[in-house]
């Protein structure tokens, strides 16, 4: 009997296995339902169970081979409940029966180099299902490393639970390797078979719990950058509203200076008029935007901008050569990016010990189609080499900047040598030209250097 749920235990971690492969390499389709994929995996795995069952009770030379078929045949059918291309589904069906043959020689390897009597046991029922399990969780690390790498999770801040879902299946591998022998031969298998149900089924549940743990995380990390990133809104739109106040009170204020003028006109008062009219332009010049674009979030920016850096005795220069109508972006993604460079190098000069604190920012619209900005700052710990973690959390604003930037088809390069740098380019794409397809690989389009 326990013989007989040790089988089924293990067919339910082949589900999992399964899952955790096809997941790992392709995302869901949506016209799916998840009830329809595990359905589909139930009866999956039972044509897997019978067909182990008749084979095992009428084996012949052509069992192997069709157990690989069906092996094969199953998993490409699961593949259609994935999004992918009709090449990458077969591609992965082939990889997966690679897999497994892998599983099953790492731990034929294994075992003979560690425990080496383990295959002279007479119990043949109860080295099959050992053989099967211990194969199964070689395939299960196999499969969790693979989406480490093909989902790039290796390098997030995932770490501690990649390691979480690692440890249990290795643990496993090391106790069906150090099985007693004398002991098995000496008793009953019953306690072992219980002991590997036990050990697979705390292998699926561990494996659960940690996604799920996982989920949550992410959405708490996501939840505090959306609280960030509505933050950083408000503090722009304030910034926006202050420039349009400002607009106002020049209104006003030029209104007023023409009564003023025509009084002085109508008395004929003309050295008043003078004396007064270099005034009002004195004050006009100290209200009046400096930055004249066309563009109302470029214009208030570098204006609100340059008045702040100015307070924190921080150099602010500028390069601004921009045609307001072919900006290939949204204003909306616009303030997100100026935004986010101005407030981290703000920061980051404002950490920098240096009397030497400035920012340098260039933003043009090209004659061969290109918008473009760059901008260099000073920021701390110049001298150190600093790693590419270290740069990716220079605030979450990058992770924006970055968004935004490949949501237009752009590139992006950071470099932080001696000075912070970050270039940015966007096509200017005409409408009737447009292609709605940003960089698929991330790799290709963000490079960081250090």
């Amino acid at each position: 009997m326990t013989s007989f749920i040790l089988t089924l235990t293990a067919y339910l971690l082949d589900a999992l296995i399964i899952t955790v492969f096809l997941s790992g390499l392709f995302i869901p389709v949506k016209k799916f339902s998840k009830t329809g994929y595990f359905a589909a995996l139930i009866s999956v795995e039972l044509i897997l169970l019978l067909n182990d069952h008749l084979g095992r009770a009428f084996y012949s030379s052509y069992s192997k081979p069709i157990n690989i078929l069906i092996s094969f045949s199953t998993t490409f059918l699961l593949c259609f409940f994935f999004d992918s291309h009709l090449s990458t589904k077969l591609f992965a069906s082939f990889t997966f029966q690679i897999y497994v043959s892998a599983g099953e020689i790492i731990f034929t390897y294994v075992v003979s180099k560690i425990n080496p009597a383990f295959f002279v046991i007479d119990n043949i029922d109860f080295l099959y299902n050992t053989m099967n399990c211990g194969s199964k969780i070689v395939l299960l690390i196999l499969c969790i490393s693979t989406s480490f790498f093909v989902r790039k999770e290796a390098s997030t801040h995932h770490m501690a639970y990649n390691f979480l879902l690692l440890s249990t299946p290795l643990v496993t591998l090391f106790i069906y390797c150090m099985i007693p022998l004398k002991i098995v031969y000496q008793t009953d298998t019953t306690f072992f078979n219980i002991l590997f149900i036990c050990l697979a089924i705390l292998n699926i549940i561990n494996f659960i719990l940690t996604r799920k743990l996982r989920s949550n995380m992410d959405l708490m990390f996501k939840n505090a950058q959306m609280q960030g990133l509505l933050r950083f809104q408000k503090e722009k739109y304030d910034q926006l509203s202050e420039s349009y106040r400002q607009s106002r009170r020049l209104i006003h204020d030029v209104k007023k200076h023409y009564f003023s003028v025509n009084e002085f006109v109508s008395h004929n008062d003309i050295a008043g008029l003078q004396d007064y009219i270099g005034s009002a332009i004195n004050d006009l010049e100290s209200v009046y935007a400096k930055y004249n674009t066309g563009n109302l979030v470029i214009d208030s920016f570098l204006t609100s901008y340059e008045s702040i850096f100015s307070k924190n005795l921080a150099s602010f220069k500028t390069t601004v050569n921009v045609d307001c109508n072919r900006i290939p972006i949204s204003d909306y993604d616009l303030c997100v990016v100026l935004g986010n460079i101005l407030d981290n190098a703000l920061e980051a000069c404002n950490k920098t010990d240096s009397e030497n604190r400035s920012l340098s920012i260039v933003i043009e619209t090209t004659n061969n189609d290109k918008f473009i900005i760059h901008t260099e700052n000073t920021y701390p710990s110049q001298n150190n080499k600093r790693s590419e973690m270290d740069i990716l959390n220079h605030g979450y604003g990058l992770e924006n900047i970055k968004k935004v930037v490949l949501d237009n088809n752009g590139f992006i390069t950071i470099d932080a040598s001696e000075l912070f740098r970050i270039n940015i380019l966007i096509p200017i794409i005409e409408d009737d030209k447009r292609v709605n397809h940003p960089p698929t690989l991330l790799e290709e389009t963000c490079k960081i250097h250090i």
